[in-house]
């Protein structure tokens, strides 16, 4: 979960957080990511963000999207899943 505040004018510039190496656990409504790593990339541009800076990103966390079976999940500020 991601939490952000507006702080001033919107300068076209974000942070993503993105958790990985852990697990689901549970079932339904009652299921939870947990024993997660955390780590943030500043500075987006929002004119030029794309689904492939995920796949950058998560190389540069030894992470291969494109040789691996992994689901990449994301939620809007103030959204969860």
């Amino acid at each position: 979960m991601s939490y952000f505040h507006n702080v001033g004018d919107f300068d076209g510039l974000f942070s993503v957080e993105i958790r990985h190496k852990g697990f689901f656990c549970g079932s339904g409504s009652n299921k939870a990511y947990m024993d997660y790593e955390v780590d943030w990339f500043d500075y987006c541009q929002s004119d030029t963000w794309s689904n492939l800076w995920i796949d950058d990103f998560l190389l540069q966390l030894s992470h291969d999207r494109a040789n691996s079976k992994m689901d990449v999940h994301w939620c809007q500020p103030d959204k969860s899943f």
